[in-house]
């Protein structure tokens, strides 16, 4: 394969030049012995050409993904070494939220807003398993009920930035936490600067179906659609694992993907007084709402911050999700018990009431 695709690209000389000027130059080791490489449209068609693999041609771009075998992945990898065309990266990942300020003590009118202290008296989210995706985790008081975690983006599952703690802390700390009894594990699939790729989050969320989670919670977002990405969480939802999104911080009408794939709760951000966040999107995707302004949660150090996002909101509705499945309610019961606020587009069903949740049916 090696030498036809050398001579197919010798003929290929002037546009390989012009891209190579024009687009950043992108190491493909990373990729070895992943699932998907992203490779540029033309190098692609040549590649589909000479191997029996199948290029599926995506919607946004001119690029095609192939699923591949680590020895095809290296081998690739090898041939691009001598050829270092531009290779595009699938989609880049970010983290909706803004960093306030720390505080000593945690005030948590989050918690009363949603009803959390009375469906405590019937359940803490005990028997639950909760997958966080983010940016890792770091040891904190607050999570008492962590069980362990992995890197999808090399390292250890360490937490640098502090969000992927801040939201473990809203999911379940014992004092900031909606499902406090709940377990969790977290993978780590964003970086140390609060970014990463498709391919990271595809790892994540097979990862998490396979450690048993019950509810995958991701405070990320992009406003590509993926076909590989809804493919990840498809096969997720297939196995009966309930997954929350943020709907993103971009203030506008806009789709965010993975909030706005079929079958994810898509969580928009309100303030302490109901009021839709003037950053949270609008789309019809909009499941529900639940607080995401000014929380408190942990933080690095042991401490603790205030936040705001959509990415603060998504934690509270997998909380009240641990909530229902500790109580075998049916999941469908917290669009049905939502405090309906206004727009749909907003709002979604409404605020998430994890009292109301804790009162609904058992499921039959």
């Amino acid at each position: 394969m090696l030498e036809a695709l050398e001579k197919a690209l010798s003929g290929f000389k002037d546009e390989y030049e012009g891209i190579v000027h024009s687009l950043k130059a992108f190491n493909l080791d990373h990729w070895q012995g992943q699932n998907y490489i992203i490779m540029d449209y033309w190098l692609a068609d040549i590649v589909k050409g000479l191997t029996p693999l199948k290029g599926h041609k995506l919607k946004s771009s001119k690029a095609y993904a192939f699923k591949m075998h680590a020895l095809d992945a290296k081998l690739l990898s090898t041939c691009l070494a001598r050829f270092p065309v531009a290779a595009a990266m699938a989609k880049s990942i970010f983290i909706p939220y803004t960093f306030h300020n720390k505080t000593s003590e945690p005030i948590l009118p989050n918690l009363k807003q949603i009803g959390v202290p009375q469906a405590h008296q019937q359940t803490r989210g005990e028997g639950t398993l909760v997958a966080i995706l983010d940016t890792g985790i770091t040891t904190h008081r607050e999570l008492a009920t962590y069980e362990g975690g992995k890197s999808f983006v090399g390292g250890k599952e360490t937490d640098r930035i502090g969000h992927g703690t801040h939201v473990a802390g809203t999911v379940c700390g014992q004092r900031t936490g909606v499902a406090p009894g709940a377990r969790f594990i977290a993978g780590k699939v964003l970086n140390d600067e609060g970014t990463g790729s498709e391919v990271d989050i595809i790892r994540g969320i097979e990862w998490a179906v396979k450690q048993g989670a019950n509810i995958i919670s991701m405070s990320l977002g992009s406003t590509r659609d993926s076909p590989f990405e809804r493919r990840a969480i498809e096969y997720a939802i297939n196995k009966g694992v309930q997954v929350v999104a943020a709907a993103g911080n971009d203030g506008k009408e806009v789709y965010t993907y993975p909030a706005s794939y079929e079958g994810v709760w898509s969580s928009a951000a309100v303030d302490v007084h109901n009021h839709h966040a003037s950053f949270s999107n609008r789309n019809d995707r909009v499941q529900l709402s639940a607080p995401g302004v000014n929380i408190v949660s942990a933080y690095l150090k042991n401490g603790y911050a205030y936040m705001s996002g959509t990415s603060m909101a998504t934690p509270h509705v997998a909380g009240v999700l641990a909530l229902a499945h500790s109580l075998q309610r049916p999941y469908r019961s917290i669009a049905d018990t939502a405090l309906p606020l206004g727009d749909v587009k907003e709002y979604g069903h409404g605020l998430v009431q994890a009292q109301e949740v804790a009162r609904a049916l058992r499921v039959a």
